[in-house]
């Protein structure tokens, strides 16, 4: 059963209870009754307690029901068949955060949930389709933004909500992200049918495909192999991130070679990799998919 940390609101709902019942009366208490003003505050933070308590209840992950008896998770035709994976960062957990995809078989999608540690909370839908046993494409369906003050749809059953996005937008006290072109932009590319790449689409073929990606996988291990050394006679080192970095005092050659290495066309026609999302996950895909090793149960001999 995945568990979910609490998450700053947690703190927040403590407080506003504290402040509630006791720091309210004690601050605008007069003889024998409650002024005016403590009873106001009083009741506006219990209206924003009960509020904040049930939203955190809505950002839990629901449980899933019991299957039954003979349910098999690991048999594709199972009608009750679905995989979790958590995809929890250590700088989202740090946060109270979380990242989690639940993928169906039934009705070929998956649905991705993201936390970074407090409202909102984003869900999209996506239908995938796998191609010649080693393509995922997918579309987004639905994309629901779980927020505390202002619960919207902005994708419903693949059609981009623009009337609501702009309207909401042109809204003076609505906190901007981007502007509504470049949201709108974004989320139309995304409900139409394009290439999955990263660990999702490692997991989903790694579920319903028994070849093909066993072979990319093997692939990706040799050709990380062949980076480093490509790095290496550049003059790049692995750093503690991850990332290859080049010394302070590195040629203006230097680092245009290194950053022709990690291009999008090298990692691609070069060494395999569907795009560089997949280079950053590479030691996480590794890690999900390639087989732990048997271990020898085998007594030793006195």
């Amino acid at each position: 059963m995945r568990t979910t940390k609490p998450s700053r609101l947690s703190s927040f709902l403590t407080y506003c209870m504290i402040g509630c019942f006791g720091g309210c009366p004690v601050a605008f208490y007069e003889g024998e009754k409650l002024t005016g003003w403590g009873l106001l505050l009083t009741a506006l933070l219990l209206r924003i307690t009960l509020m904040v308590e049930a939203h955190i209840r809505t950002m839990q992950p629901k449980e899933k029901p019991e299957e039954p008896a003979d349910f098999d998770a690991d048999d594709p035709d199972d009608k009750y068949s679905s995989f979790s994976i958590n995809l929890t960062t250590p700088d989202m957990e740090r946060d109270f955060g979380w990242e989690h995809v639940d993928v169906y078989k039934k009705s070929p999608r998956y649905l991705q949930t993201v936390c970074f540690g407090g409202p909102p909370v984003y869900k999209e839908l996506w239908e995938y389709e796998i191609k010649e046993d080693i393509f995922v494409f997918h579309r987004l369906v639905d994309s629901f933004i779980d927020d505390l003050w202002d619960p919207r749809y902005e994708v419903v059953n693949g059609v981009v909500q623009q009337r609501m996005i702009e309207s909401r937008n042109a809204e003076p006290d609505t906190f901007v992200v981007a502007p509504p072109e470049q949201q709108l932009a974004a989320l139309r590319q995304k409900v139409e049918w394009h290439e999955a790449d990263g660990i999702v689409r490692y997991f989903i073929l790694s579920k319903f495909r028994s070849y093909g990606w066993r072979n990319a996988i093997t692939k990706m291990k040799e050709s990380v192999e062949k980076i480093a050394v490509e790095a290496e006679k550049i003059g790049a080192t692995m750093g503690e991130n991850g990332w290859y970095q080049l010394p302070d005092d590195a040629s203006e050659e230097q680092k245009q070679r290194l950053n022709e290495l990690f291009s999008t066309k090298t990692l691609r026609n070069v060494y395999g990799f569907r795009s560089y999302r997949e280079w950053v996950q590479r030691d996480r895909i590794i890690a999900l998919l390639e087989p732990e090793p048997a271990q020898d149960t085998t007594e030793a001999v006195q």
